[in-house]
């Protein structure tokens, strides 16, 4: 019974964790006007990467004995998994508060560069104005 709230709680946390996922990826295809492919992509043998369809994935899968032992107990195994979703969504939340902080600066530079009187300093020409009469 223990188990199974534990389980319970991990597939509603991975649920989630996906969901949210998936919907960043396709805002930022939108973003970017590229159509949304989601892919996998985790490391192979020899430290290469290997990106998969989510259809490949799916068909061709494989239980990776190395990461998740099977002489380990579902308990290890589960929160192995849960502790992994995690780490993932920490390395999303940074990447995604570094694309937010680039994308503010770059705003930032296009409204210093324009020279639309509202986003100018017209402290300068009021100045000016006042030299000149």
């Amino acid at each position: 019974m223990e188990l199974m709230d534990a389980f319970s709680k991990y597939d509603i946390a991975l649920d989630a964790s996906c969901k949210r996922n998936e919907q960043i990826y396709i805002q930022s295809g939108h973003e970017l006007n590229q159509e949304a492919k989601l892919v996998i992509e985790r490391a192979a043998r020899g430290g290469k990467k290997e990106t998969q369809t989510i259809e490949e994935y799916v068909s061709q899968f494989k239980w990776d004995t190395h990461k998740f032992p099977m002489d380990k107990s579902l308990k290890v195994i589960g929160a192995k998994i849960l502790s992994i979703q995690k780490t993932c969504d920490e390395k999303l939340k940074k990447q995604l508060e570094e694309q937010a902080d680039i994308k503010n600066k770059l705003n930032a530079l296009t409204k210093k560069e324009s020279k639309s009187l509202l986003a100018t300093d017209l402290s300068d020409l009021v100045y000016e104005s006042k030299l000149s009469n």
